[in-house]
């Protein structure tokens, strides 16, 4: 199995070679690596923003069994409000680090997530698709530690003052 640093490398993982996203999903046999819950917080507990979009729902990182690329997934739920059936969403973009995906996860909000930039599989009811974006690659560190500044330089500045 690879370590954190072998996965820190430029390969995307397996799946990215299935053009079809629902034979892509079948594929991927993930393992879990941690949890980021419902909500992201500050260290003192001022919330940043849910880790969901409609009612409820979560973030995990989670790591490839075949190839060992880590995957930053976002799940929600929603409830109808008629007799149709419940929905579930599932965004899965690739990341190159833990740290990576933990300052994603700071940074992006619900909406944020689901709408990233990079081609990503998302599932809608269990029908998977390939976003359309520009091809996944390693983020910068630093630049997501400065946007992460910026966007809550508020929420920060009251926690320091």
């Amino acid at each position: 199995m690879p370590t954190d640093n072998e996965s820190n490398k430029l390969d995307l993982c397996h799946i990215y070679g299935i053009e079809d996203a629902k034979e892509a999903y079948k594929q991927l046999e993930v393992e879990f690596v941690k949890g980021y819950g419902d909500e992201t917080k500050l260290e003192d507990g001022t919330l940043l923003h849910d880790n969901y979009e409609c009612d409820e729902g979560y973030r995990v990182l989670l790591r490839c069994k075949s190839c060992g690329v880590l995957l930053l997934c976002q799940v929600s739920s929603y409830f109808s409000m008629s007799d149709g059936p419940d929905g579930y969403y599932e965004d899965i973009i690739p990341v190159w680090s833990e740290e990576e995906a933990d300052l994603l996860n700071t940074l992006l909000g619900p909406g944020e997530f689901a709408d990233h930039p990079f081609r990503h599989l998302r599932g809608s009811n269990h029908e998977y698709c390939w976003t359309r974006g520009e091809q996944p690659h390693p983020m910068d560190i630093e630049k997501l530690k400065r946007s992460i500044e910026k966007k809550y330089k508020d929420k920060l500045q009251r926690r320091k003052g």
